[in-house]
């Protein structure tokens, strides 16, 4: 399989080429441009790289756990696409980045590096790692909202922080 391959993206590129990849994950959803792939090592770096016009939600994780793929690889995969997701569109409220801080310091730094590169994001990825939360619900309270109203402004607040750092 994928992870005993000594070359996991020569495997992937064989599946394609060959029409079978259908056995391992859903067609649809793997990405075309497959000359990153050379670039990458790690097996759930290179599933987050055939996934990232995906969205990693419930839906996709069902449909990969049908094919089999085990929760060591799957749960790098969908940590590293929502980090990718949150660099790439901040104003996506589904991915709050007091979350994704939280995702980013459970993965190795050179399995996020190595995946971030494809799309020159490295830098920001790297200052995730270093990012501290600053704001809590108590800096919002007095203004009026309420439930999804107070998560959604400390995430907006807390990603102006970040993306107004160092520019």
């Amino acid at each position: 399989g994928l992870k005993q391959s000594k070359s996991p993206a020569n495997f992937v590129k064989s599946l394609i080429d060959l029409g079978l990849i259908h056995n391992i994950m859903p067609v649809d959803y793997i990405h075309k441009n497959l000359k990153p792939l050379d670039n990458l090592r790690n097996v759930s770096s290179m599933m987050a790289y055939l996934l990232h016009d995906q969205e990693p939600n419930k839906a996709l994780n069902s449909s990969l756990i049908k094919y089999k793929f085990d929760y060591d690889v799957l749960t790098p995969t969908f940590m590293l696409l929502r980090i990718y997701k949150m660099l790439k569109n901040p104003s996506n409220r589904n991915y709050k980045i007091h979350d994704i801080v939280r995702d980013i310091k459970k993965l190795p730094v050179k399995l996020v590096m190595e995946f971030m590169s494809i799309f020159d994001m490295e830098e920001l990825a790297s200052r995730l790692y270093d990012y501290e939360i600053k704001f809590t619900g108590q800096d919002v309270m007095g203004m009026g909202l309420k439930g999804k109203d107070i998560s959604d402004k400390l995430d907006e607040l807390e990603k102006a922080r970040f993306l107004g750092a160092n520019e």
